[in-house]
């Protein structure tokens, strides 16, 4: 197992929950010590175990604020992608925070007969105090971030090998030995009884290894071609069945959009792995949407097994795709990226 490494261990690790809180600590009571001479130093009426002791109170507030973002806050709004409504309300927070310091603030300049007057550097001072807190309470935030970094990373590693294997899967199943043989098993028999009958089906065959060495490496083809593809593909398997299967290929609008190679491919084989003797395959494309259906009259399309193809189309498309089944047909449905 590889050791991580220490900032990793440190950041997300439960083990390391104090030693942030003092690291916490030690960068802020300087700062926390420090801010209430901003606000009395300028008076000398004011002791300084006043100035000290109100510094300890901002301390422990301000501890109190970052341990309730750290457990309450930030554990509900990050994980869920929620950043808008979770600035909103730190920042919310913080003001009703600064406006208890200002009021104790207030309170001790006037037990010791200070009067302060509000100018344009009084506003902007509440206006930077409010973004040196929010900040401050927000840093104790890093930690649920990091995780949900990782959480994601992770997350969308999976999603990727998942497609990896996805794909390699179905590059297996376009290259069937078993098809392949069979169709110079077909040629080799027609050889000498009909010449033009071989030389039509090598054609064919060429045709159809073409797409899968070289258009299936690309990101996206022509509707077109993945229909020439299928119509090929049937056209061999039709004549290494003894011409039993039939089949009909109807085109509607656009043919000339681009989608992923090797679409409905798959969908086409878990179809004809349920034997059937008539396919009427149909598309139907225009600029926003692609449809496409296979009916298999007297075939059991119900106990097919299309779950790693629609896998791989949600991986494509999202939640763009629809895909409906029935006894003896299928129907896919996606919007055109």
């Amino acid at each position: 197992m590889t050791q991580q490494p220490f900032i990793y261990s440190f950041l997300q690790s439960p083990g390391f929950r104090t030693w942030r809180y003092v690291l916490f600590l030690i960068v802020f009571i300087p700062t926390g010590l420090s801010m209430p001479f901003w606000s009395f130093g300028g008076y000398a009426e004011i002791p300084l175990n006043t100035i000290y002791g109100f510094g300890t109170g901002i301390i422990v507030a301000v501890m109190f604020f970052a341990a309730f973002n750290a457990s309450c806050l930030a554990p509900h709004f990050l994980p869920k992608g929620e950043y808008f409504t979770y600035i909103v309300v730190l920042l919310m927070l913080t003001a009703g925070f600064l406006l208890l310091k200002h009021i104790a603030e207030e309170l001790i300049l006037l037990h010791f007969g200070v009067k302060r007057t509000i100018n344009g550097v009084t506003l902007l001072e509440w206006l930077s105090n409010l973004m040196s807190y929010t900040i401050i309470i927000a840093s104790t935030s890093i930690t649920t971030l990091f995780k949900q970094w990782i959480t994601d990373n992770v997350r969308i590693e999976n999603l990727e090998n998942r497609q990896l294997k996805n794909h390699i899967e179905e590059f297996k199943n376009r290259i069937n030995p078993q098809f392949l043989y069979a169709t110079l098993d077909y040629a080799s028999e027609k050889a000498k009884s009909n010449p033009e009958q071989t030389s039509e089906t090598l054609f064919t065959l060429s045709e159809l290894l073409s797409y899968q060495l070289y258009d299936n490496r690309r990101d996206s083809v022509l509707l077109e071609s993945d229909i020439e593809f299928i119509r090929n593909y049937l056209t061999l398997e039709r004549q290494n069945s003894g011409n039993k299967l039939i089949f009909k290929i109807s085109v509607a609008g656009r043919v000339n959009l681009f989608i992923p190679p090797g679409l409905f491919m798959p969908l086409i084989e878990t179809v004809l792995k349920q034997c059937p003797d008539e396919l009427r395959i149909w598309f139907d494309a225009d600029d926003e949407r692609v449809r496409f259906g296979c009916i298999a009259p007297n075939a059991r399309l119900s106990s097919a097994d299309f779950r790693k193809t629609i896998r791989r189309l949600e991986l494509l498309y999202g939640d763009k795709i629809i895909f409906s089944e029935k006894n003896e047909s299928i129907e896919l449905q996606f919007k055109v990226c």
